[in-house]
């Protein structure tokens, strides 16, 4: 017994190959398209302790206006030594490891890239006792610390890593070289704070 062609089955005996073809292959374009990307199988720990390898050669502001998310648009590859090398430029442009910023104030500014206790309580909260100690062989870092130029700069790296994760999974973007200065400068939502728009200039007059 025949069975009854459907609807569909009679649009599809009418239709030529080729348009069957193109359809199909728009089809599968689209699933491709919105397909969540793969993500590399590493940890933050584990990239934290990585970092640590080129490495061995904070301003919170609460009570900030917020401002409305503008992404930067840069061709240029976003790298943390990048962000890093104009940051410390910018914070401590003598380059004194031992200097110590805003002495007025209770929590001081320590080392090449001014690192105050607030960030640093959040480095070491990131990062773990496990990790600094594997490190550096203590199982916290100290503001003193702050003032070794390669403690200071895997503090600044364990802190902008994490934050700008959070941030791309909060703006749906990865974070890019404004971002990252936003947030060392302005503390985690500081890329949404326009009181890091003058640090930003800063930061960008420099790369």
């Amino acid at each position: 017994m025949n069975k009854k062609k459907t609807k569909l089955d009679k649009m599809i005996d009418g239709t030529p190959v080729w348009v069957l073809m193109v359809l199909i292959l728009t089809i599968f374009l689209l699933v491709c398209k919105f397909m969540p990307e793969a993500v590399p199988d590493q940890t933050e720990a584990e990239y934290i302790e990585s970092i640590g390898g080129y490495m061995n050669e904070q301003h919170q502001h609460d009570g900030d206006v917020d401002m409305d998310l503008k992404p930067v648009d840069k061709t240029e590859t976003n790298s943390l030594d990048a962000i890093m090398d104009a940051i410390q430029q910018v914070e401590n442009p003598m380059r004194d490891p031992e200097a110590v910023g805003d002495q007025h104030l209770i929590n001081k500014a320590y080392g090449l890239y001014q690192i105050r206790k607030p960030y640093l309580d959040d480095v070491n909260r990131i990062a773990g006792v496990d990790l600094v100690n594997r490190m550096w062989g203590k199982d916290s870092l100290t503001l003193e610390d702050m003032k070794d130029e390669a403690k200071a700069r895997w503090s600044t790296s364990v802190y902008l890593k994490h934050y700008g994760d959070r941030y791309a999974t909060i703006a749906g973007i990865p974070a890019d070289n404004e971002v990252y200065a936003r947030i060392h400068n302005g503390g985690p939502n500081g890329w949404k704070k326009a009181s890091t728009n003058d640090y930003v200039n800063k930061i960008i007059s420099v790369m």
